[in-house]
């Protein structure tokens, strides 16, 4: 059966997830695309921040609803993430998140350089 089809019997949170993650999937995604190599470094380290978060959201096959509950944070803001909107966020916010999701982590963002 196609993913369309069992998207849309989905209940309407479950499928706009699903709906995410396969725009997530596609090559020409916003929030898959890389920055450019002369963007502020600080804007590809956010994108690197919201890349992790959006991964755990995935290999978790979380709602965007159940990890806004594990970031304490709104839903609406989970959405911008995934989507790559990270206009209004502080690359300390971000990092915040990664923190909560991954309280043990001790590794670190590979941002490149260029």
């Amino acid at each position: 059966m196609p993913k369309k089809a069992r998207i849309t019997k989905l209940p309407i949170g479950d499928q706009e997830h699903w709906a995410t993650v396969e725009r997530l999937s596609a090559q020409d995604h916003e929030a898959t695309r890389i920055p450019s190599k002369t963007a502020p470094l600080r804007e590809r380290m956010k994108f690197e921040a919201a890349q992790v978060i959006t991964r755990y959201l995935i290999e978790n096959k979380l709602s965007q609803v159940q990890l806004a509950e594990r970031l304490k944070i709104n839903r609406s803001l989970v959405n911008k993430i995934v989507r790559g909107r990270l206009e209004e966020f502080g690359l300390d916010r971000l990092t915040e998140y990664v923190e909560r999701l991954y309280p043990k982590a001790t590794g670190h963002f590979k941002v490149a350089l260029g």
